[in-house]
């Protein structure tokens, strides 16, 4: 929750919005990380540690591989949607519409930059 929070107040005073914060977005992400990421990531690594224990290059890769294949997408279209519906926008599908694919991408990029450099 602070971590969302904190991206959000970030976000907003890198835009010029500092002497405007919206307190009523930086919550709506808040609860959107409160309610949904932090339990689904805290199960999900959990699930993948059961399954694959253990570290390793090879083990983390690969926890992280199906980490960002199949935990990523469900997480980022839960932030884009969630937050839509409680904006109260008309089509809660239409941001993730337009946004997913460029933040999957990103994410996927940057996830591969620090496992390369892990590596090395």
């Amino acid at each position: 929750t602070t971590l969302f929070a904190t991206a959000d107040l970030i976000q907003q005073s890198m835009m010029g919005k500092l002497d405007s914060i919206d307190w009523a977005q930086t919550a709506r992400v808040a609860l959107v990380g409160f309610c949904f990421h932090a339990n689904f990531n805290y199960h999900c690594l959990r699930g993948l540690e059961r399954m694959f224990p253990g570290g390793g290059i090879r083990r983390v890769s690969l926890k992280v591989f199906l980490d960002q294949l199949f935990a990523a997408p469900m997480t980022i279209s839960a932030f884009y949607i969630g937050l839509s519906t409680l904006e109260g926008a008309e089509d809660p599908l239409e941001d993730w519409r337009n946004t997913f694919w460029t933040s999957y991408k990103v994410n996927t990029r940057n996830t591969g930059t620090i496992l390369h450099k892990c590596k090395y």
